[in-house]
């Protein structure tokens, strides 16, 4: 929906058409968490080694973290909605066929074209989202937008869990099946590139993204000027601060299981339930974001929250071992993540120069998160494997510091033409 002022078509943010953006994004990290709650059964069916299923989940990951930047620059050409619908088809089909895999490659080969298409979508949904919104509107929707993974894996960990009593091919399928009707609807509810490329500004006085004159093919200026080096700077730093983030929250989430249940005193399973809820807690923290952004100045206010995870890492790790506090610690440390995820994502428009740059600023904050992500856990072990627990909260402040520093370097770089 427009209105018209004296300088132009103004665009007013379609709700809808962002929930169902949103929507791609969760049902994408449903399908990059969908082995979880069926690991055992695809073990003994296939006949493989925990190492081999093991690869099989992170494969999805693998193909962010090495093309993340490519699928970016891909999406500035082809268009934000068309890389969606390309990423959600692939994600629909080979997902769905990886229900016919009969042994560890197989398996490994469906996971990592899905891990394309997982690329796609979670590359172009936010250059999308922020081409649907503007001003404040578009901060609520990329800090919304921000806790798309915690919930996805939840819907993935809890729909998996249930469709798993009929077999994980079954849920393979279902999953295919929910991915595809959301393409189909996506195909006939999001707006082609043209529909808002020449909009005038923002309806509320936020800054709105300078987009040029469409091509008519891929909704991107005909013309794309290179990449200023001040510019890739910014989006370097956001996005290497971004890894550093992801690379705490998940390695704390991979080592609290076993921390919970051998210091502790916990049971595997309720370790296992808490975990889950705790990874949750992220997603109030990311709406708080949203709401504090359209109040205050971002990274400089907010990101130094990120001083904070080495002193809840300490309440996990060390002192009392008690469970309460280790999962209020936990829980603490996964709020502030969803905070600094959702200025991560709502920076992307300050860093560049204009809308045909998105993806790649989008491809490489995706890139770098997806590289910390891989490097968090086997980081974190190694630590504890040599160390013991004590020194995990070490490393956590180490990154913690170093998130904050490249933070503060992509946001006091000089800005961007406007």
């Amino acid at each position: 929906m427009t209105a018209t002022t004296s300088t132009g078509p103004v665009l007013r943010t379609n709700w809808s058409q962002v929930l169902l953006t949103y929507l791609a994004g969760v049902l994408a990290a449903a399908a990059l968490g969908k082995i979880g709650p069926v690991f055992g059964p695809i073990q003994s069916d296939l006949g493989l080694s925990l190492s081999a299923v093991g690869w099989a989940a992170s494969a999805m990951t693998g193909i962010a973290a090495v093309l993340g930047l490519v699928g970016g620059v891909w999406t500035d050409r082809l268009g934000d909605r068309r890389s969606l619908l390309v990423g959600l088809v692939l994600l629909a089909v080979t997902g769905a066929a990886g229900s016919l895999a009969w042994d560890a490659t197989s398996l490994l080969a469906s996971r990592l074209f899905e891990g394309a298409g997982y690329l796609l979508v979670v590359v172009a949904a936010p250059a999308l989202i922020m081409r649907l919104t503007a001003g404040a509107d578009r901060v609520t929707a990329l800090s919304l937008w921000g806790t798309f993974i915690p919930v996805g894996l939840a819907v993935g960990s809890g729909a998996g869990g249930v469709a798993a009593g009929s077999g994980w091919r079954f849920w393979f399928l279902l999953l295919g099946a929910g991915v595809a009707a959301v393409a189909a609807l996506a195909a006939v509810r999001l707006p082609g590139p043209g529909r808002y490329a020449d909009r005038a500004g923002p309806v509320d006085g936020g800054a709105d993204l300078p987009v040029g004159k469409s091509d008519g093919h891929t909704g991107v200026p005909a013309a794309r000027p290179r990449i200023r080096a001040a510019v890739l700077v910014r989006v370097l730093a956001l996005s290497a601060g971004f890894g550093a983030v992801s690379m705490i929250s998940v390695a704390v989430l991979t080592l609290l299981p076993t921390f919970l249940s051998t210091d502790t005193g916990l049971g595997s399973s309720t370790a296992g339930l808490a975990v889950a809820l705790v990874s949750l807690v992220s997603v109030p923290g990311g709406i708080l974001a949203g709401w504090l952004l359209r109040r205050l100045a971002g990274i400089p206010v907010l990101g130094p929250l990120a001083l904070t995870m080495p002193v809840l890492a300490l309440g996990i790790f060390s002192g009392a071992r008690s469970p309460a506090l280790a999962i209020g610690a936990a829980a603490g440390l996964l709020f502030v993540n969803g905070i600094l995820v959702a200025v991560a994502f709502a920076t992307v428009p300050q860093v560049v120069d204009g809308a045909d740059q998105l993806g790649m600023g989008n491809g490489l904050l995706v890139q770098l998160g997806s590289c910390g992500s891989l490097l968090g856990p086997p980081l974190f072990a190694g630590t504890v494997d040599r160390f013991g627990w004590g020194p995990v909260p070490v490393v956590v402040g180490v990154a913690a510091v170093l998130g904050l520093a490249l933070f503060l370097i992509a946001h006091r770089s000089p800005a961007p033409r406007r």
